[in-house]
């Protein structure tokens, strides 16, 4: 009981500080740095440059953390967000800045998290991107509480919270689920679904709503006039428009001639082997994903590929499992002309990156959802005999501090592949 009162006063104390804070630069996450009485503050709601009033929200021996609750002296580059949720939903925690700063904030992140894991790379950071408003295809839904005549909204859950803020329109949101949105449509459909989470995907004039009936979570898109099918239960990419970019730019120097094996790992429903099926020979696709969903998906992508380019003999091979487990098999110890590694937040892993040191392939590129985890793997593909020649910062989620990269990365000692 003591123990749980001291730490009740302890928050309450905390809480109750207050603090007039100078913003020096943005970390991974949206914070930004400051200082008080020589120590270091994280401190979310501001940008490089402001001084803020802002409140301690949690104290630990070596910095401590806030939030902005006036801002003194505003940036050159905040602007009013266009989302009325946008402080409180929890995800557009960039849209107080202008695109082009948004843009300028994330390379500064990108190239610091560089020079602190010692990557050793010193070229540009280069950036592709989309429109800044509905691009986003993909969300997932909460249902509030229902009220005293049992209906329920639908919204996001609050930044590092279960509360759920009720939206009834997302500026970046796709035309389809802003319709959804604002009409109260897809409130409506929420009201008949037994979960309070679920799925939306909508794009190309299509929009799906997830479902207890499994057909009705199928949904199919173009890629670069190829047809793609996933669930929208399981990952896909949230910008369209931006995948095919991507894609573009990071198949563009693939040789159209070359006959050998492109391995896909982390390979989700097989977008990118899709998309390199119609532009490269390969012989043969290795496509690596746990998720059996998406593997099945995957399946379904490639034979309908096959199906369009029937004169094109191409032999995909599907491991449906980890890939720590992949790495042991004796199809990892095959000679791959070009790899592609596109895994989740926690990055690639360990066994993974060990086995990339010694693995016989000529080209790789490492397409990464979280810019610390990219950091430290490079710096690890760096001592493992790989150099970093190229890096594309992705904006695939524009307002956000999410950061999306795409790395070229080739062998510094040719000789081992």
């Amino acid at each position: 009981m003591y123990s749980f009162f001291r730490l009740f006063c302890s928050s309450v104390l905390c809480y109750s500080f207050r603090m007039r804070i100078f913003a020096e630069k943005m970390v991974a996450g949206g914070k930004c740095i400051g200082r008080q009485n020589g120590k270091t503050v994280f401190v979310r709601g501001m940008l490089p440059g402001e001084t803020a009033e802002a409140v301690c929200t949690v104290q630990k021996k070596d910095f401590d953390e806030g939030e902005a609750v006036e801002i003194l002296d505003p940036s050159p580059h905040r602007v009013e967000p266009l989302c009325p949720c946008a402080a409180s939903c929890g995800g557009c925690d960039l849209m107080a800045a202008d695109y082009a700063f948004q843009l300028t904030l994330k390379q500064d992140i990108l190239r610091d998290l560089l020079r602190r894991f010692k990557c050793g790379y010193h070229g540009p950071v280069e950036v592709l991107s989309g429109s800044p408003w509905e691009y986003r295809s993909r969300f997932q839904f909460h249902k509030t509480p229902a009220d005293k005549n049992g209906k329920q909204a639908v919204g996001f859950c609050a930044r590092s919270s279960c509360k759920v803020t009720p939206v009834r329109d997302c500026p970046v949101a796709v035309p389809g689920i802003r319709q959804l949105l604002r009409t109260g449509e897809l409130a409506r459909q929420a009201d008949g679904l037994p979960k309070d989470r679920f799925h939306v995907f909508s794009y190309g004039g299509k929009t799906a709503v997830e479902s207890a009936v499994p057909e009705k979570n199928r949904f199919t898109l173009r890629l670069s006039g190829k047809p793609v099918s996933f669930d929208i239960r399981s990952f896909f990419q949230s910008n369209v428009p931006l995948l095919e970019k991507t894609a573009e730019t990071a198949f563009a120097d693939l040789p159209p001639d070359d006959a050998g094996n492109f391995l896909d790992l982390y390979a989700g429903c097989g977008v990118f082997s899709v998309l390199v099926h119609g532009r490269s020979a390969f012989r043969n696709l290795f496509l690596v994903e746990e998720n059996p969903v998406s593997v099945s998906a995957s399946k379904v992508n490639l034979r309908a590929a096959a199906e369009s380019s029937p004169r094109r003999k191409v032999s995909p091979h599907f491991f449906c499992m980890r890939d720590s487990s992949w790495v042991k098999t004796p199809a990892a110890q095959e000679t791959f002309s070009a790899a592609v590694l596109d895994p989740p937040r926690s990055g690639a892993g360990r066994a993974t990156i060990q086995w990339l040191a010694g693995a016989k392939i000529g080209r790789l590129l490492y397409l990464s959802c979280d810019a610390p985890t990219f950091a430290r793997d490079t710096a690890m593909l760096s001592a493992g005999g790989w150099k970093l020649d190229r890096l594309l910062l992705c904006d695939f989620y524009p307002q956000t501090s999410r950061m999306e990269t795409l790395g070229f990365f080739s062998r510094t000692e040719p000789g081992r592949t």
